[in-house]
């Protein structure tokens, strides 16, 4: 197959260019819808190389160039892909589980693409994957990354794998496909524009009148940085993208931003799709950098023998091997001891002894390690001074900077979570005043907030202290990118636009035939005369609310049938009285209609499975499939409906005119043979909910505040929050401007009050008219040429509202591949633009960081900053609280592979350090007090990180290896009491003699408590512990009464990573029928859980159930019930009457608790004293002088909580 353009001289260049373009915009058809065929695409893209003149039309074009050579190579891969024999792919996934250690890869993984392939996607496949080496060395560094890489990728790409299949297998057997586990499917996206930013990026909508009750602001879903799977053909091809942005009044109107992975011509060639997207719960951001990273680091590998080979003798540092080498280590000593602070390091008899310093023994030993060893393991249980150690030892480093840096190059902090990295640069602040510079724009301490990437970078340029040469570059990139900004983001607001409510004809005039124009306007103007009217919205409603033909009535059936079939469906059947029934909203009872189909169609599957008989099959088939068409019989349904329920559906339904006796609940449903009942159901079932629905939202898991915190901290430095682009953001043309330019109706309601021949539209029937108008314009299909080009008259009354709408449909389609064709060149420009503007702005960025002592950021932000730190080379590399860091989580930016669990830091030193010279390093951390976890959790049908080791950190491994590693056993933070709990992880721990003898807590019996709690039902515990939905829970709920709550944090357990304080009350609500404990029976958060308190901890939960499916749990509860601290109920003591004790078990033996004591011993403001005088008669038993005076008749007091409600 060959192409050949003739090219005379009267052809011009704009004419040949043309048809190159849209030739491979056809070959990019045919790769994207049909791969199979990529090879005939390759053939004519050579046919077009090969002539001359094309070609040197091409070349004049850059941008078209390019685009022939890219699509070139992606027609090469498929070819090669399609190529290879089947055998080859499949001879080493034959065997479920890993692949043997010593097997040949079957590529280099350097070429593998970090985003997703067609053939990712293709579970027959099972990828070569090798475990995690826990015991001996790998082969050499090769063979480490290759394992790494592999897995790594696997762990965000298989959840996306699996619930696509599921997704298949659910279809194929006609089950409900939102009770699919691995996916999140959103369903009729569509593109409707453009947004630029650090790159081009694209807004898509999905409908969400499914998604009604869920709160956004907690949930997880669609949150930054998430990967999504966009499909028009059931995921046979796919398109993958990231979300960037999810603005919350957006996402709320079904609207996010996203940046596909894919060419942008190619989105936009595809853009009038309607698609289905599919969305995992990876985050893909951070999977992206990393693997980014790994696939540079071939070169290269720091510490190579202890890492990779698992070499046991270890060497001293880089630093510390010249001869006479000494360092200053007056901060490790007391004031009184600072003499002769300069000592060789190497010698350990020039180390002074632990008394002269703060230190304990074990603490003063892994200092020692740290400063002496090339790479040191430090581990430590909670409370034992990690993170005080790991100060000292950067504070004495930076005392000594001048001995592992002859340049003046800084130290970098790196911490896993935002939270994490400001509570360690607050430490260091302590000592470093000046010279931190920290990246990414999430902190939340006030004291930090001069350090700031974006502060300084602000500063320097208003100072006009930035080279000239990256000022002069970064101002001319500015006015290109502006410019383009301007003409992208105008076409983009008009797209958007476009979906915001029914263009007008004249906007629409270009993209109608003429025959249609000519013909809608002239009609119109012969019976308008010239009247103020929308005309398209005219057109389009005539006759809606006046159908009452055959026609009229099935489609409008039809419309009601499928939005009960396709609403928010209920999790579990509602207990609800029968009585009310008769009374519910129509839309509650399509919701249990929903439910019940779903379970008919349960036991339909179930019946499918078992049985052999063809006939019978196909007998189940046929019912199956109407499950999803139309209303079922009362015979289906009465098999899984309560008796009861059904007796008053059928009682109800007896009394309705339109009464059938196999058909009661389709009638208790409200549909009808009459066509005004049935269009005013419609509109109830489409009307958007009004109300605050707090406590049904209260029912949501997650909370994606903190989620969305940390994912955006270093990404938070884009664009929109630059000097530079504030005029172009005061000036951009928006999406409101756009409506007005096009002249949008978007409300019916709005245009005329008068039908086409000039009578009264009430405004209800306007409402009812909006309703369904805007229903059908999200269900219809647009008309295909074909059926446009039959069409003559458009007012004809043979052209129903359903097809006036898909006519509609198809006069916009054609406008909106305009708009897209329009600004093809200017995105291709754009993208190039922005990319060289990222440049400027790191180079920028690499000044600020390089003049200071101490860079901070977190994991994220240092894999993505790989190749500024890389040029910087910081010989110091510190990590902090890397609690979830599985192993492939590498530290790209300094040329390190670090995986810790709960590290503290690492230390790398020496004359080049971060570029791959000889480096120390120094690792402290306490591997099981957090472990990491990998996101997928099972791998073709066994677990991964079983299976794969994927959740062993680098420092378990290391220690598994015999590595030397230091262990703290002291700690300083808890009560004996508090620290016999943690034991049972740490069984060597020791308490310091400063924990013990502390004052009691005041008003408890006890300070150690598990208060169990057993019975109740599952609608009174539905938030479950640890978890930020909790969070939100109680928060709302302290809100009523917020002085009275003043200065109480409420945090998850995995947000309070480190800290600590007096007294820690620990919810642990996780009673279900199931007996599930979820992240609760996992060892290593328990053990942070029970590990913040100082003096006081107060546990709730059911600890049966916690005991009986952990042994943990089980050890725990033995230890507390021997101590009498396990029980019922929690006993409360009086501070002034030691031998009055109450039990308190449930909220209505609290309110009668007596006010406290403390009232007697302290003088009430005189504003509360006549506040309770008024109470309280003067010289009673309630009289505050009568309590001044000591009277001790404490069942005469008024309850606190009658006192607190009364003040």
């Amino acid at each position: 197959m060959f192409l050949k353009l003739e090219v005379s001289p009267a052809d011009g260049l704009f004419k040949v260019q043309q048809n190159v373009e849209m030739t491979c915009k056809l070959i990019s058809h045919i790769c994207s819808r049909l791969p199979t065929y990529a090879s005939k695409g390759y053939l004519l893209l050579m046919s077009l190389t090969c002539q001359t003149g094309v070609m040197a039309a091409v070349r004049k074009n850059q941008v078209l160039e390019n685009e022939v050579k890219d699509l070139m190579s992606r027609c090469q891969k498929i070819m090669k892909m399609a190529q290879d024999p089947v055998e080859k792919r499949q001879s080493s996934r034959k065997t479920m589980g890993p692949n043997e250690d010593d097997e040949t890869p079957p590529e280099d993984f350097t070429e593998l693409s970090i985003f997703p392939t067609g053939q990712d996607m293709e579970w027959n496949e099972k990828p070569f994957l090798r475990a995690n080496k826990t015991e001996g060395g790998y082969k050499d560094v090769n063979h480490y990354l290759d394992v790494q890489f592999r897995l790594l990728r696997e762990d965000y790409i298989r959840p996306l794998r699996k619930g696509i299949r599921e997704y298949k297998i659910m279809k194929e057997k006609g089950e409900n496909l939102k009770k699919n586990p691995d996916l999140r499917l959103y369903h009729n996206i569509k593109v409707i524009g453009l947004a630029c930013k650090e790159s081009l990026e694209h807004r898509i909508q999905f409908d969400n009148s499914h998604l009604k009750n869920i709160r956004w602001e907690s949930s997880k879903r669609l949150l930054y940085g998430s990967l999504v799977c966009l499909s028009s053909d059931d995921f046979q091809n796919t398109f993958f993208a990231i979300v960037t942005s999810r603005d919350m009044k957006d996402i709320k109107q079904g609207i996010i931003q996203v940046q596909f992975m894919n060419s942008i011509r190619e989105i936009l060639n595809a853009s009038g799709d309607t698609f289905i997207m599919a969305e995992t719960t990876a985050y893909f951001e951070a999977y992206r950098h990393v693997l980014e990273g790994l696939q540079e680091m071939q070169t290269c590998f720091p510490l190579s023998r202890y890492i990779v080979e698992c070499k046991t003798d270890i060497k001293p540092p880089q630093y510390a091997r010249g001869y006479g080498t000494t360092l200053n280590i007056r901060y490790l000593l007391k004031d009184e001891c600072r003499q002769n602070t300069q000592i060789s390091v190497l010698l350990p008899t020039r180390w002074p002894p632990v008394e002269n310093t703060p230190f304990n023994q074990s603490q003063y030993d892994a200092v020692k390690t740290a400063l002496t060893k090339e790479i040191a393991i430090i581990q430590g249980p909670p409370g034992t001074g990690k993170t005080y150690v790991g100060l000292k030892v950067a504070k004495v480093l930076l005392d000594n900077r001048e001995v592992w840096t002859s340049n003046a190059k800084p130290m970098l902090v790196v911490c896993y979570t935002n939270h994490a990295l400001d509570q360690f640069l607050e430490g260091i602040l302590q000592f470093c005043p000046n010279g931190i510079v920290r990246v990414g724009s999430r902190c939340k301490t006030e004291q930090l907030e001069r350090f700031n990437l974006k502060q300084i970078r602000a500063q320097i340029r208003k100072e006009k202290r930035v080279k000239l040469d990256i000022k002069h570059s970064i101002n001319d990139c500015f006015k290109g990118l502006c410019n383009l900004r301007e003409r992208v983001e105008r076409v983009s607001a008009r797209l958007e636009a476009t979906a915001k409510g029914i263009l007008g004809e004249s906007a629409l005039r270009s993209a109608m035939p003429d025959n249609h124009y000519s013909s809608l306007v002239s009609n119109i103007q012969r019976r308008l005369l010239g009247a103020r009217q929308s005309v398209m919205i005219n057109w389009l409603t005539q006759g809606m609310l006046g159908e009452s033909d055959e026609t009229s009535y099935k489609g409008l059936e039809q419309e009601v049938t499928q939005q009960i079939l396709e609403g928010t469906e209920m999790q579990h059947e509602l207990s609800i009285d029968a009585s009310q029934i008769p009374f519910l909203h129509p839309k509650m009872r399509a919701q249990m209609y929903r439910f019940w189909v779903d379970k008919v169609q349960d036991r339909l599957n179930q019946t499918l499975s078992v049985t052999v008989n063809v006939q019978t099959k196909q007998h189940v088939l046929a019912w199956r499939s109407k499950c999803t068409q139309e209303i079922l019989p009362d015979s289906m349904l009465k098999l899984v409906i309560n008796s009861n329920v059904f007796s008053v559906i059928a009682e109800t339904s007896s009394q309705s005119p339109w009464y059938h006796k196999d058909y009661c609940v389709k009638t208790w449903l409200g549909l009808s043979p009459d066509t005004m009942s049935l269009q005013n159901l419609l509109d109830q079932l489409l009307e958007e909910d009004e109300g605050d629905e707090a406590e049904k939202k209260l029912n949501v898991e997650e909370d994606a505040e903190y989620t969305q915190r940390e994912r955006q901290l270093d990404d938070a430095d884009d664009d929109e929050d630059d000097d530079l682009f504030n005029f172009a953001r005061r000036h951009k043309y928006s999406v409101k401007d756009a409506i007005f330019d096009l002249g949008i109706v978007t409300t019916v309601g709005k245009g005329s009050d008068r039908d086409m021949d000039g009578w009264q539209t009430p405004k209800a029937h306007r409402k009812q008219q909006e309703r369904r108008l805007q229903h059908l314009l999200k269900t219809s299909q647009a008309m295909s040429e074909k059926e446009a080009s039959a069409i003559t008259d458009v007012w004809s009354h043979r052209l129903q509202v359903k097809d006036r709408v898909r006519l509609y449909l198809f006069w916009l389609d054609r406008y909106q591949t305009s708009l897209k064709d329009s600004i093809k060149t200017e995105a291709d420009l754009y993208e190039t633009e922005a990319a060289r503007m990222r440049e400027l702005k790191f180079a920028e960025d690499r000044d600020i960081m390089r003049s200071k002592a101490v860079i901070g950021m977190t994991t994220t932000g240092a894999a993505r900053y790989r190749s500024v730190l890389k040029d910087i080379g910081c010989p110091i590399v510190l990590l902090e609280e890397a609690a979830e860091l599985i192993t492939t989580w590498f530290m790209t930016s300094s040329r390190i592979a670090m995986m810790l669990s709960r590290g503290l830091f690492i230390k790398c030193v020496g004359a080049g350090g971060a570029r791959g010279d000889d480096t120390e390093r120094v690792v402290s951390a306490s591997h099981p007090h957090r472990r990491p976890s990998a996101a997928a959790a099972v791998a073709h049908g066994v677990r991964a990180e079983q299976d794969y080791n994927l959740d062993i950190s680098l420092f378990e491994r290391l220690i598994k290896n015999q590595l030397h590693h230091t262990t703290l056993t002291l700690q300083h933070r808890m009560k004996p009491q508090i620290a016999n709990l943690v034991r049972h992880v740490y069984p060597h721990l020791k308490d310091h003699v400063t924990t013990v003898n502390r004052k009691r807590i005041k008003g408890v019996k006890q300070d150690v408590f598990l208060l169990h709690h057993e019975g109740y039902t599952t609608s009174q515990i539905t938030i479950l512990t640890g978890y930020s939905g909790q969070v939100f829970a109680l928060k709302s709920r302290m809100k009523k009464e917020a002085e009275f709550y003043k200065g109480v944090r409420v945090t998850a357990v995995d947000n309070y990573q480190g800290e600590e304080n007096n007294i820690i009350i620990l919810s642990l609500v996780r009673s279900n029928e199931e007996g599930n404990v979820g992240f609760l029976g996992t060892d290593n958060r328990v053990c942070v859980a029970l590990s913040r308190a100082r003096d006081g901890l107060y546990a709730i939960g059911n600890f049966r159930i916690l005991a009986e499916k952990s042994e943990l749990w089980k050890n725990i509860a033995k230890t507390a019930k021997s101590n009498q601290q396990l029980g019922d109920c929690l006993v409360l003591r009086c501070e002034n009457h030691p031998t009055t004790e109450t039990k308190v078990s449930n909220k209505d033996v609290y309110e009668k608790v007596w006010a406290p004591c403390v009232y007697s011993r302290t003088p009430l403001p005189q504003e509360v004293l006549r506040r309770v005088w008024k109470m309280y008669p003067a010289g009673g038993e309630g009289d505050p002088h009568v309590w001044a005076q000591g009277y001790d008749r404490m069942s005469q007091r008024p309850s606190y909580m009658e006192l607190h409600k009364s003040l």
